[in-house]
């Protein structure tokens, strides 16, 4: 059984992730989160620079849910090592509504792959409904 020092890094991840979710961040959270950010190097920066700029594109404005976005990104970068992994965010914009997919898909996949994730708080949306057919710009 793992010690409880194991244990606390996994739930501050999840406790953190709920929070971005219920939109609660503190501005330590956010100051944390892009000071992770800021320190990326090389096309990982690129690629979580990317996806950062595009939520905020769809969101209309930089809220708890683009920076939920960031750490959605920031946690799947832990999981594969550095490496970019397949992620689809649903993020619907905060006066129309409208809801867009921020993505990244490697080159040559044409549909999310199992270990992939789809990401949203917009309760219309699921996995069923992700647009393979769209590239990150």
């Amino acid at each position: 059984m793992p010690s409880k020092k194991q244990q606390r890094p996994l739930a501050k991840s999840q406790h953190k992730m709920a929070k971005a979710q219920m939109g609660s961040l503190t501005e330590q959270d956010k100051k944390e989160l892009l000071e992770k950010f800021q320190n990326l190097k090389g096309p990982v920066r690129h690629f979580v620079s990317e996806i950062f700029t595009q939520a905020k594109e769809a969101r209309g404005q930089l809220d708890d849910d683009v920076y939920g976005v960031l750490y959605a990104t920031l946690e799947a970068l832990s999981f594969t090592n550095g490496a970019p992994p397949p992620l689809v965010f649903g993020i619907s914009h905060y006066q129309t509504g409208k809801v867009e997919q921020v993505r990244f898909v490697p080159t040559g996949v044409t549909q999310l792959p199992p270990h992939g994730k789809f990401i949203t708080n917009h309760p219309a949306l699921n996995p069923a409904h992700v647009d393979p057919s769209k590239q990150l710009k």
